[in-house]
């Protein structure tokens, strides 16, 4: 019994120290700690075991206990819902240029995404590849989804004419937007923006970034050597 206590005593130090050592030295390290909880509960069990049988022993439970405390605290909790802090809703979409130039119906395909986008009812709505047009009421992205002054809104094109017809990255808030900014743009489909959004007391900032994808067919993904060989300009420092 006493082998056995010891032990798990000694092994309990040695999962509690584990997370002082980086996976980069030992890969496997990393998976150690998901052993914890398990030891904490045989401490545990292990108290109330001896405090009827073996009381000398029971030390070392105890000691195991107070060592890896945080450990406990973090493992088990129990926590009350939290019904007074109001929240927000949060969106994300790439809208595709809203099906701009994809196929038959342009049109219609438009009208409906943007139409999607203008009824969705998340507090902030953060798009990708947000298509504006200027020059036709029914395509003017920002006016439809800002949906009368309902939404504040932040817009920063990537491509195109700013007063005509542009694409680039764009987002809206029922809150007010009390500053805004482009962070880096490469004047094609890549670029990331930030919105400063005051809500009650506090302040946020929201990033809304696109990094344009490899265009990799899946025709190609056997051909492993000819993707590494294709060239890729470099980015500009």
């Amino acid at each position: 019994m006493r082998f056995i206590i010891v032990s798990i005593f000694l092994i309990s130090l040695a999962l509690f120290f584990s997370v002082n050592i980086s996976p980069e030295t030992w890969d496997y390290t990393g998976l150690f700690p998901l052993l914890i909880p398990v030891f904490l509960l045989l401490n545990l069990f292990l108290i109330v075991l001896l405090f009827f049988g073996r009381f000398r022993l029971i030390i070392f439970p105890i000691l195991a206990l107070a060592i890896g405390w945080k450990f406990l605290v973090v493992s088990f909790q129990w926590n009350t819902p939290d019904t007074v802090t109001e929240g927000f809703t949060f969106l994300s979409y790439n809208t595709m240029l809203f099906n701009n130039n994809w196929g038959n119906d342009n049109d219609i395909k438009i009208t409906n995404s943007i139409k999607w986008a203008q009824e969705n009812p998340s507090d902030i709505k953060c798009f990708q590849e947000f298509y504006q047009d200027f020059t036709t009421p029914s395509r003017n992205a920002l006016k439809q989804i800002s949906n009368n002054g309902a939404y504040e809104h932040a817009y920063f094109a990537a491509n195109g004419n700013e007063k005509k017809k542009s694409y680039g990255i764009a987002i809206f808030s029922k809150f007010p937007i009390i500053n805004s900014g482009k962070v880096f743009d490469n004047k094609r489909n890549n670029g990331a923006m930030f919105a400063d959004i005051k809500i009650n007391e506090d302040t946020i900032r929201v990033y809304n970034t696109h990094l344009e994808s490899m265009n990799i067919k899946a025709a190609d993904l056997d051909n492993l050597e000819g993707i590494k060989t294709n060239t890729v300009p470099p980015l500009e420092n």
